[in-house]
């Protein structure tokens, strides 16, 4: 095994069992049962990634640069890996560092790993298309060309008439539409966060009702997120903008501005989010007519519906964040969305809750051994992939979407799969288990449609935002920790963390730039750091290392680092290797 680091023997123990036990239920999960649907990898692209056997773990194929310097090491990078980081870079607020793992070392607790990275197994996503009369009907197709999600908005726009992106990388998808169709009523966008191919994959017979929509529309096998960071704000940004991060700014969780790091909505106010969505310029070109409409788990979705009122022109589009804090709460910025104060007497996150503790054979208010008291413990369930349902049924209603010929667009993200993905695990009968609620979730959508709606009145559109990976420990790689890598760079400089290091993330640093003229750094100085940082400089103080892993401190973690500053010459140092 390579190297990883616990708080003791006896914790590490625990912890690793966990792992093994996982990847054993993967297998179990994996089997095929009673909710199969046919060849479990008939809808799964061969190059998706497959975790059940940490020996098909996708390795990066990097090319081999005379010299070791910085600059070499980020010229061996795949073409694509630089052309996605490039499309995730925007001056001012993306990290200072960039940092590409060397897998399968990854950042990662004691459970999760995290999944912010140009690697293909973390960027191919199933994109779904479905809706007789609009959709053709053909299963999987693979255009002779890159697709990725910014191409939902241009196609989206085909389908309802209305001119958008043109200037913007984002391309219509004409492989999926019916050749002469009506505009549908309402389109529905689904994104089923951490729900990637290489995810879906580990788990062929969890998503049956998803199949069908496959075989009775259209799949595009080839898409991918198509930039890096693939984290949950950026991704949702290029979905409602058709452009890259690069353009429309929200690149990542959080961002330096006002002098401090913060949350790239912080307050709730698309101010970071700087152009704008297919639904801000669809809206006002109907005259605010156009419903629009979202339900989402966090701020972080708000790019897929735009800006509402804080644009001139714009109006209050309807928008609830679930808040995770309350058992059943929903906020929103409502200076410039509109909340729908009946959301919190919509019932059935009860009946929801029942009937994912009887899922597993027994009623003990628990699921697969998780209580589900509280707020948290229902939002770290299934539970609430059938409630969120529920709630979008009852916004679609009330509201009047589909209602008449002017087309609506509605948004949901479903967050269950991912952030169960970094409670337990993308390899645990956790994750299995919430991707079988979410098929279960999005049937019940379905048949809403049909029946309130109309059949062949609406289209629905289903993505995810990235994949997942295992914890790096079981495909035998060093869990990252962020928080230990900081201390490193600020001990390296004879400076506390606190002062130099402004943030971290799985694809980089932010460096304080005050401290950093004080004190005479340069950023090459903290690259040449990174590159020869091992495993060994990861361990805390005063942490036990297990057994099995000292042989292996030896261990680099990272194949490239370079300043962002860089990335011009290092765009142009791979073409040209590549070319």
């Amino acid at each position: 095994m390579m190297p990883g680091s616990r708080a003791n023997r006896s914790g590490a123990a625990v912890i690793l069992a966990l792992l093994v036990v996982a990847a054993a239920c993967t297998s179990e999960g994996s089997s095929g049962s009673s909710d199969s649907n046919g060849d479990p990898s008939e809808f799964a692209p061969e190059s998706a990634g497959k975790f059940r056997d940490p020996a098909e773990v996708p390795e990066p194929k990097f090319s081999k640069v005379a010299g070791n310097g910085w600059l070499a090491q980020a010229c061996s990078l795949p073409l694509e890996y630089v052309r996605r980081i490039r499309r995730g870079y925007f001056p001012g607020r993306g990290p200072d560092i960039v940092l590409v793992n060397k897998m399968p070392h990854n950042f990662g607790g004691l459970v999760s790993a995290a999944h912010a990275g140009p690697f293909e197994f973390l960027q191919q996503v199933p994109i779904v298309w479905y809706g007789p009369g609009h959709i053709k009907r053909q299963g999987l197709v693979s255009p002779d060309r890159d697709v990725t999600v910014a191409d939902i908005g241009p196609t989206i726009a085909e389908l309802i008439g209305t001119n958008f992106g043109s200037d913007r990388p984002g391309r219509p998808i004409p492989e999926v539409l019916e050749p002469a169709q009506d505009k549908p009523r309402l389109v529905v966008v689904v994104v089923w966060d951490g729900g990637g191919w290489n995810v879906l994959n580990t788990w062929p017979n969890k998503w049956p009702f998803l199949k069908r929509l496959m075989r009775g529309g259209t799949t595009i096998e080839n898409a991918t997120v198509g930039s890096s960071p693939s984290v949950t704000p950026p991704v949702h940004a290029t979905i409602g903008t058709s452009a890259w991060p690069r353009d429309h700014g929200a690149v990542t969780l959080r961002i330096p501005a006002d002098g401090r790091m913060q949350n790239v909505y912080a307050g709730g106010s698309p101010r970071f989010l700087d152009i704008s969505t297919l639904a801000d310029e669809y809206d006002q070109a109907t005259g605010n007519r156009a419903k629009i409409g979202l339900l989402a788990g966090r701020d972080w979705h708000l790019g897929m519906i735009g800006h509402g009122a804080y644009i001139e022109g714009g109006d209050r589009d309807i928008a609830a964040l679930i808040d995770t804090g309350k058992v059943k709460d929903f906020f929103v910025n409502e200076d410039y969305y509109t909340l729908p104060p009946y959301l919190r007497s919509v019932s059935g996150l009860r009946a929801a809750a029942r009937t994912v503790d009887a899922s597993d054979g027994r009623r003990d208010g628990e699921w697969m051994g998780h209580s589900l008291d509280g707020s948290e413990g229902l939002f770290r369930s299934p539970a609430w992939d059938l409630y969120q349902t529920r709630l979008n049924e009852t916004i679609l209603g009330r509201e009047g979407f589909g209602d008449d010929s002017t087309a609506d667009l509605f948004y949901t993200n479903y967050k269950q799969i991912d952030h169960i993905g970094h409670f337990y695990n993308m390899l645990s009968r956790e994750v299995g288990e919430s991707i079988r609620f979410a098929d279960r979730a999005l049937r019940n959508l379905v048949t809403y449609l049909d029946a309130n709606v109309g059949a062949g009145e609406w289209v629905l559109a289903l993505t995810a935002d990235h994949g997942q990976s295992p914890h790096p420990t079981v495909i035998d790689g060093w869990p990252i920790d962020r928080d230990q890598l900081a201390l490193s760079v600020g001990e390296h400089f004879g400076l506390p963390a606190a002062e130099l290091v402004w943030n971290t993330t799985p694809n980089g640093l932010w460096l304080n730039p005050a401290v950093m003229e004080q004190e005479g750094i340069d950023e090459l100085e903290v690259v040449k750091f990174l590159l020869g940082y091992r495993a060994s400089d990861n361990v805390r103080k005063g942490k036990k290392v297990l057994e099995q892993f000292e042989d292996d401190l030896d261990e680099k973690v990272f194949a490239a680092a370079f300043p962002i500053d860089q990335l011009d010459r290092v765009w142009r140092c791979v073409k040209r290797r590549a070319s």
